[in-house]
This record gives structure tokens, C-alpha cells and sequence, in this order.
């Protein structure tokens, strides 16, 4: 049997290091609670309503970028699986 922990958490718009380091937090704790999968809200890395693309472009990055090497590696340190919603950027396009 799986067991999924859903996050239910404020997220602060446009504040993508303090978003990682709670959605890091909540994945130490799921772990601590026996998580197989964790699921985060949508956007809840970067947020969502920005009042410009420009403002949202400053928040996105890529796929492989910074903030999902450290979820991963925080993935593989508790040894569970994660969804989480975030700004992608591709060039000068969010996806």
C-alpha cells in the first residue's frame, strides 16, 4: 500500500526560496510520518496570479533548474516521491 500525504500550505507569491524551504520542511516532516508520496498544490513553488508575465518570468525556471535539483535530492535523502507545481520556463516562454 502507498501512502500520500497532501500539503495544504500558504504559498507566498513570487517568494520562491522561502516557498523551497517550507515545501522542504513538509518533506521531512511526510517522511517522519512514513510518506511514499507527497503532493504539493499547484504552483506551489512559485505561486500563481502575478500581475505581469514579466513579474511571472522572474519567478519560473526550467525543468532541471535549482530549486527541482533540491527537491530531488531531498526526494532521495527521505526516500519518497513528491508532485509539485511550479512556473516552468523554455527560453523567454513560460509553459
Amino acid at each position: 500500500m502507498i501512502k500520500l500525504i497532501g500539503v495544504q500550505c500558504d504559498v507566498s507569491l513570487g517568494n520562491c526560496e522561502q516557498n523551497l524551504q517550507a515545501m522542504l520542511a513538509h518533506l521531512e516532516a511526510a517522511a517522519e510520518r512514513g510518506a511514499d508520496l507527497v503532493i504539493f498544490p499547484e504552483c506551489a513553488l512559485t505561486g500563481y496570479g502575478f500581475e505581469s508575465r514579466e513579474a511571472a518570468m522572474e519567478c519560473a525556471e526550467p525543468l532541471e533548474g535549482p530549486a527541482s535539483e533540491q527537491m530531488i535530492a531531498a526526494c532521495q535523502k527521505f526516500q519518497l516521491n513528491c508532485i509539485y507545481g511550479f512556473l516552468e520556463k523554455d527560453d523567454e516562454r513560460i509553459l
